[in-house]
């Protein structure tokens, strides 16, 4: 009987002490929330980012849904470089280009570059974040794109960009 009296205190004591205390404690925050942008082109979804923190952080602003982002309206793009290789010749095509975003107005800006292209008829949209997620008052900024795609994919004839928007983030 006294070994089990013993053998309960010093379980309740190990449970006790092995606790984790709130140092040590940790919670997973949103850093950037989901994003979902919709058009006469379709849907693009980009996923939200979150971050482990001190459970001392304290909590962000809860989001605010936008039902669609602004576009930057003092806003021109320059396609610098366009080419386009339907055969590589390793059963791949190749896409390379590089555009110039011009931010036109007096603020800095924060956003997404959303470019339209026409594949073989077939309109798309994509978003190419590079290094231009934040374009100062009467900036530019390059964005560039090289990707080779397979050729088991199917068969490109010809791609071309249609249009070049930026959506005001922040």
């Amino acid at each position: 009987m006294q070994k089990t009296k013993t053998l309960k205190y010093l379980t309740i004591l190990i449970l006790l002490f092995s606790c984790s205390s709130e140092k040590d404690c940790a919670k997973t925050i949103i850093v950037q929330n989901e994003f979902i942008i919709s058009g006469a082109n379709g849907t693009t979804i980009i996923p939200e980012i979150t971050q482990v923190v001190d459970c001392s952080f304290p909590e962000p602003d809860a989001p605010e849904t936008i039902e669609e982002l602004p576009k930057l309206s003092e806003f021109s793009y320059d396609v610098l470089e366009f080419k386009f290789t339907p055969d590589t010749g390793n059963n791949t095509n190749r896409l390379e280009y590089k555009i110039q975003l011009n931010n036109l107005s007096d603020k800095k800006i924060m956003g997404i570059p959303y470019i339209t292209k026409n594949i073989d008829g077939l309109v798309s949209t994509e978003i190419n974040f590079g290094n231009c997620r934040e374009l100062a008052a009467n900036s530019s900024c390059i964005i560039s794109f090289d990707k080779e795609s397979s050729l088991d994919l199917g068969l490109i004839k010809q791609i071309s960009i249609e249009k070049v928007e930026y959506f005001i983030t922040k």
